[in-house]
């Protein structure tokens, strides 16, 4: 008995320490055949590892401009009204998770847009390119909660241009990375045992001082 619990108790840490599988947040691995510019890819394209490219296509760029990590990044509009990408990842149902990205735009001018959705949440940004140039972009972090609904979650990022219209030029982004901070499964904020886990060691260890006081 006492030695199921401990591993259970070493089992459900196991599981708390899992991490959502989100892959190629800062979309460094893909096929990028121009690297020192960059690559049109159309809805359905899967060139970039993890993602799938949706709406009007995009840039996977290269070289074209300053990425905010490592050497590559997304333009989401390659031309038409709104592009980007999504990824399908594991989540525990109950979780709350929180996506976070760097944001940028398309020098060529104006003011992107960016739509970000997972299990039912929707969050709206905007950047003004003003100012801005390939080599000062102006990366900012954005970021925007959601609770999963179940044991997968497509995150879909839609860029596009202020008051819509067709464009070739939308909101770049860069470095998104997806991280569960409670719920079932979760890592406590600060690290710990947590749930199910703390609940099998403080019985195992309650056992012990009993066999031991016996």
């Amino acid at each position: 008995m006492r030695k199921h619990l401990l591993a259970l108790a070493l089992a459900s840490v196991s599981t708390l320490a899992l991490a959502a599988p989100f892959q190629n947040g800062s979309f460094e691995t893909g096929t990028l055949n121009n690297t020192g510019s960059f690559d049109t890819l159309a809805t359905g394209s899967t060139a970039i590892t993890g993602w799938t490219v949706i709406g009007d296509g995009i840039d996977y760029m290269g070289a074209a401009w300053t990425a905010a990590a490592g050497l590559r990044s997304i333009d989401t509009l390659s031309c038409g009204v709104s592009g980007g990408v999504s990824q399908t990842f594991d989540t525990v149902a109950g979780g709350t998770y929180v996506v976070s990205l760097a944001l940028a735009g398309n020098p060529d001018g104006g003011v992107k847009t960016l739509v970000a959705s997972a299990a039912g949440a929707t969050a709206n940004f905007t950047f003004n390119t003003a100012g801005r140039s390939g080599s000062n972009m102006g990366w900012t972090t954005v970021s925007f909660a959601f609770i999963a609904t179940g044991s997968s979650t497509t995150l879909s990022l839609l860029g596009g241009v202020q008051g819509g219209g067709n464009s070739c030029a939308g909101a770049a982004i860069d470095s998104v990375s997806v991280t569960q901070i409670s719920g079932p499964a979760a890592v406590p904020l600060g690290g710990g045992l947590g749930g199910a886990a703390l609940i099998a060691a403080a019985t195992w260890l309650g056992l012990r001082r009993r066999q031991r006081q016996g």
